[in-house]
């Protein structure tokens, strides 16, 4: 039995055999991450290009992969890195890279993760000066006021 082409398949055929293929692009770039240690971590990228892609993800040069520590996902071309519990050894250098058979795309940011203690020491800090800068703007605006006539103090 012959193969019977409909004009919707021969368009469709005409559209693979004629589609234009598109590099990969990064919409959104990394952004650098301060984040004090035992909290989550989240990285996103988003991603432009043809199908099939492929995004990896990198740390300090070194292949990521999904387990205990780390998740990864890639969703409406959306590329996400998620840590689940942020730890001094986690601190680094992360790469996103996004391939397809046109090319190759790539976007990089750096996680520092504080210790509590020193947030801890940051926000006493922030907090006393805050006290201080109220103590004087109270002093400057505590002003006294009196009426005058005739250089006799009427109230």
């Amino acid at each position: 039995m012959a193969r019977r082409f409909t004009p919707l398949t021969m368009i469709k055929r005409l559209l693979e055999n004629t589609l234009v293929r598109f590099p990969m692009m990064l919409d959104t770039t990394l952004v650098n991450i301060t984040q004090i240690e035992g909290q989550p971590v989240q990285f996103e990228c988003r991603v432009a290009g043809s199908s099939p892609m492929e995004v990896s993800w990198l740390k300090d040069g070194e292949a990521l992969r999904s387990d205990s520590e780390y998740t990864m996902f890639f969703d409406d071309n959306s590329a996400v890195l998620n840590i689940v519990k942020g730890e001094m050894r986690h601190s680094g250098e992360y790469t996103c890279i996004a391939t397809n058979s046109v090319g190759t795309a790539s976007c990089r940011a750096k996680l520092t993760l504080q210790g509590l203690f020193i947030s801890f020491i940051l926000n006493i800090v922030f907090l006393m000066s805050l006290v201080i800068l109220s103590f004087f703007i109270c002093f400057i605006l505590t002003l006294t006021f009196c009426w005058l006539f005739a250089n006799i103090r009427i109230f």
